[in-house]
């Protein structure tokens, strides 16, 4: 009996750090030059959206079972009945790969790149539930 395979990640980038770091720097930088007024602003306007963003950064990722894909599971989650996929396409393996669902009937439906794990682990996972996932081979 296979079990239920989930692939969470958290959705906060490295851009969102990278700003936090960036706000930091900007207090230091108001502190040590005495310019107050105009740093605090840069750093209350950059506060808030760093805050937003925060907040507001579900998590991303799949949800495989022995009957359904999951797609966007902690977002908007789209059921997806693995009798109706034909195949998945990966379109080049590298640590952002497109992955596109290939239905039976020939309609595709394309999935967000950080949704998915690493094409070798969700190869195995999906050859599992008897869906194949095929490589058409890099295409620069």
């Amino acid at each position: 009996m296979l079990s239920v395979y989930e692939y969470r990640q958290s959705g906060r980038s490295q851009l969102v750090w990278l700003s936090a770091a960036v706000v930091v720097f900007l207090l230091a930088f108001g502190l040590v030059n005495d310019a107050p007024n105009v740093i605090m602003v840069v750093c209350v306007l950059a506060a808030v959206i760093l805050g937003w963003m925060l907040i507001l950064s579900p998590a991303r990722g799949i949800r495989v079972d022995t009957t359904h894909l999951v797609l966007n599971a902690w977002r908007r989650p789209r059921e997806i009945a693995l009798d109706d996929i034909d195949f998945l396409r990966a379109v080049h393996w590298t640590a952002d790969s497109h992955v596109t669902v290939v239905y039976k009937d020939g309609t595709e439906e394309s999935t967000h790149p950080r949704d998915m794990p690493d094409l070798n682990t969700l190869a195995r996972v999906m050859a599992q539930r008897g869906v194949k996932l095929k490589d058409p081979g890099f295409r620069a």
